[in-house]
């Protein structure tokens, strides 16, 4: 197995330019771990695209959710 940690990912994630947000977590759904990355700013595709050029292929979501607005709390 390899180590993989999102916030390592994220900090990739925010580097491309267009990108505002970004967040990674773990999927279970398919009874296999999956990262899952949600990102505010550019089209999934795009963001797939410059990611593989920063990361190896492990760590490179399975999963990229294309967020309009990024969800806040009432403060903020």
């Amino acid at each position: 197995g390899y180590r993989i940690e999102p916030g390592e990912i994220e900090a990739a994630l925010r580097s491309i330019e267009g990108v505002r947000e970004a967040a990674v977590t773990l999927r279970t759904d398919s009874g296999e771990p999956e990262l899952c990355a949600y990102v505010e700013g550019l089209q999934r595709n795009e963001v797939r695209a410059q990611l593989e050029s920063l990361l190896p292929g492990y760590m490179v979501p399975a999963y990229m959710i294309e967020m309009e607005q990024w969800p806040v709390t009432p403060s903020g």
